[in-house]
């Protein structure tokens, strides 16, 4: 479990890194329209930061869960799989988390299967508006789990 605490330490680290270089961005795209160039840069960073959290929900699958989602659903499974409790842990993110995460999964969806140029900013800027205090939310519950790994360490 520490290797697995570490891990999941480090991945928070890389997204506070995230968030820290694109928040000036975020801010300023608050009060005027942004150009294509800082749309694909917020999609960029919205992308990445999904990735990251579900790099954390993968490892808790994989090393703790010994879960491995087997259908064309794996990310949606995955998300499901960490909002709900088991035998072995609780749940890693509480449902409205859930839900919120599930947006920026279906924009991950998007993205990786769409081009550059149909990036719409009406519907992508409340994601990166809120990407922010979104993080702020995972990376609370993600510290409690470290923080439950820690315990049943001891």
């Amino acid at each position: 479990m520490i290797e697995l605490q570490k891990i999941i330490m480090f991945e928070i680290g890389q997204i506070d890194k995230l968030i820290g270089k694109y928040g000036i961005l975020f801010e300023e795209l608050k009060s005027r329209e942004p150009n294509f160039n800082e749309i694909d840069s917020a999609a960029i960073a919205t992308h990445s930061f999904y990735n990251g959290v579900e790099k954390i929900f993968e490892l808790i699958a994989k090393q703790l869960d010994k879960f491995t989602p087997e259908s064309g659903r794996t990310h949606r499974e995955l998300l499901y799989n960490v909002h709900v409790g088991n035998d072995i842990r609780p749940a890693v993110i509480d449902e409205e988390t859930y839900f919120i995460l599930d947006e920026y999964l279906k924009f991950r969806h998007f993205f990786r299967h769409s081009y550059a140029f149909l990036l719409d900013w009406e519907q992508m800027k409340e994601l990166a508006y809120n990407l922010s205090d979104t993080w702020k939310t995972v990376r609370g519950q993600l510290l409690d789990f470290v923080d439950f790994l820690e315990n049943i360490e001891n």
